[in-house]
């Protein structure tokens, strides 16, 4: 298994869209089908996302669906094919930065649980504005029979899109199926009513340097029950002053890069931002 990453400056959303769709072929999902849309499906031959071009290149449609997106009729070039438990992640919304004015991350795992990223950073530095991506529960930290131990994400943000990963409330965090309904999640380091950052609740590591803490993916508000570890995540405990964002971390043999409020996976190079 390894992590492969992929880091550019794409002149248009269409470009970076593109990129996207071929490092998680790379990585060993398949184009199921596309047109003005694209069906992408992981090795896992369940779960996929659907992707819907809008009247612009910074405005998509991203839906998610467990079971496949198998219905619809007639499906064709600018009709999308639909799914019974289809869910809107971001719907005819703008998704990416006004074009040529971001680098464009992403990262995927080639074997299973299939886990992705992709994050948009103003070329000029400064917070993430975009977040898609893939997040399975650690193994062993959520029910064994639980069939869905994911969470899935598609959002645009102007000051910082990472926020809303610990922001449960109205639909602009992560999502999930929890006991087969969709429901709003969020990432929290403490089971408390705060939702503030981790190094805002926390304060900073005492040993003074960056100590990455786990994540535990609460159902809907803090209050509502945790559903299990995240694996592909790590909340930040250090200030931006320290650890700007776009800063690398190493961990043994593995690198992580902070998108927000967040250290996310990378491949086995250092990202140069």
């Amino acid at each position: 298994m390894a992590y492969l990453e992929d880091l550019t400056t794409p002149a248009t959303g269409d470009a970076a869209m593109r990129r996207l769709k071929t490092r998680l072929v790379a990585a060993g999902w398949s184009v199921i089908a596309s047109g003005a849309w694209m069906r992408l499906r992981p090795g896992s031959g369940t779960r996929e996302l659907l992707i819907i071009r809008g009247a612009s290149s910074t405005t998509w449609t991203v839906r998610y669906s467990a079971a496949g997106f198998s219905g619809g009729a007639p499906v064709n070039a600018t009709t999308a094919p639909t799914a019974a438990d289809q869910q809107n992640l971001i719907s005819a919304a703008q998704l990416l930065p006004a074009d040529g004015g971001y680098r464009w991350l992403i990262c995927a795992e080639d074997a299973a649980p299939w886990h992705f990223w992709a994050g948009a950073i103003p070329t000029v530095g400064g917070a993430p504005r975009t977040l898609v991506g893939l997040w399975p529960m650690r193994e062993g930290s959520y029910p064994s029979a639980d069939p869905e131990p994911y969470v899935v994400m598609a959002r645009y943000e102007g000051t910082n899109v990472a926020t809303n990963v610990r922001l449960g409330q109205n639909g602009i965090g992560p999502n999930g199926f929890v006991a087969g309904a969709w429901r709003n999640t969020l990432f929290t380091i403490l089971y408390t009513q705060s939702y503030g950052s981790a190094v805002g609740v926390l304060g900073a590591a005492t040993s003074g340097e960056e100590l990455p803490a786990e994540i535990l993916v609460a159902a809907q508000e803090i209050s509502t029950g945790a559903r299990g570890y995240v694996r592909d995540a790590r909340s930040v405990l250090s200030t931006t002053a320290a650890t700007p964002h776009g800063t690398h971390l190493e961990q043994g043999s593995r690198y992580w890069v902070r998108i927000g409020d967040l250290w996310l996976p990378w491949g086995s190079t250092p990202p140069a931002l």
